[in-house]
Formats: structure tokens, C-alpha cells, sequence
């Protein structure tokens, strides 16, 4: 019993030092160099057989998107480069043009878009891939939904594991918008 009691303190205190790292290097002005020690840092104490999500590449740049040409798509590579079970539980996306999924034994999940913004995403979803497994993150970009928009756009795609230290993992899109 006093073990699983201090499993579960330990866990949690690696909770909240995630949550303090993504705090400090997203809602003040701490330099990136703080916010890279605080991670490592945080690797440091985090559990040996723990998941980590990796992802790549970090951005993709989908060029010229022609709006009447419709909906284009990517992949990225998706790996749990950890030893025990990655989890991921849940997508979201910064515009409701952007959407996502995720690819994994040859089958697609379901689709997530920008939550709050009409998006019916899962609730009940997850996927687990195992330790040295590998998966796709599929993004679609329509640009059907911003019919008058034309010129240069970014759109940022988050993951949400069980992975202690990159919960939250965040990749990007580039594209212009023409015709």
C-alpha cells in the first residue's frame, strides 16, 4: 500500500511540473532557454519506461492551395519512441478549416476539428500504440471554409497522450491560399 501511495505522489508531482513547464513556456516571457533546462529537467525525473511521443515533421507546407481545387491532406509521421503504451485520447486543431485523425494498422479514427467552433469530436475515443510502434497523423485543410480568403496561412494541429512530458505535443501547417 505505501508504495502505490508514493507511485501516485510521484506521478502526480511529475503532473504538475508538466503543467508548470507548459505554463512558464507558453504564458509569460521566460526565454527559450529556461523553458528547454525546465524540460530536461523534467525528463530527468520522469519514469525510464515512460511513452514519448514523437512526431515528424514538425511543420509541413502544403505550397500554393488552390480554394477550387478543395481539400488537401498530409501525413506525419507518428511514433511512440518510449517503452510502455502511448495513449492519445484526443486532437484539436487552431482553425475549423484545419482537421485531423489519426492512422494506425491501416485504419483511420475518427476526424477532430477546432473544438467549441461547431466541431462534434469524440469523446470517448482513444488510440494506444505500443512502445517502438509507429502511426500517421492524417491533417486536411479546406479551404472551403474561408471561400474569400487568399494569401499566406498557418495552422496548428495538437495531441493530447499520455505521454508525462509532451501531453499536449503541437505540429504546424504552412500553405497560401490562391484563386
Amino acid at each position: 500500500m505505501k508504495n502505490k501511495i508514493k507511485i501516485d505522489f510521484e506521478l502526480l508531482g511529475l503532473i504538475l511540473a508538466a503543467a508548470l513547464f507548459v505554463f512558464l513556456g507558453t504564458k509569460t516571457s521566460l526565454d527559450k532557454n529556461k523553458a528547454e533546462e525546465f524540460k530536461n529537467e523534467l525528463i530527468a525525473i520522469a519514469p525510464a519506461n515512460r511513452p514519448i511521443i514523437s512526431l515528424s515533421p514538425e511543420t509541413y507546407n502544403f505550397g500554393d492551395v488552390s480554394q477550387k481545387k478543395g481539400t488537401v491532406f498530409a501525413y506525419y509521421e507518428l511514433k511512440n519512441e518510449g517503452k510502455s503504451d502511448l495513449i492519445i485520447n484526443k486532437l484539436d486543431t487552431s482553425c475549423g478549416c484545419t482537421s485531423a485523425s489519426v492512422l494506425y494498422k491501416n485504419e483511420e479514427g475518427p476526424r477532430f476539428a477546432m473544438a467549441g467552433h461547431g466541431a462534434k469530436n469524440p469523446t470517448d475515443w482513444k488510440i494506444v500504440i505500443p512502445g517502438g510502434q509507429t502511426a500517421q497523423l492524417k491533417v486536411y485543410y479546406d479551404p472551403d471554409v474561408h471561400k474569400d480568403f487568399r494569401g499566406p496561412a498557418i495552422r496548428e494541429i495538437y495531441i493530447f497522450s499520455n505521454d508525462p512530458v509532451d501531453f499536449e505535443k503541437k505540429v504546424k501547417i504552412e500553405l497560401n491560399q490562391v484563386d
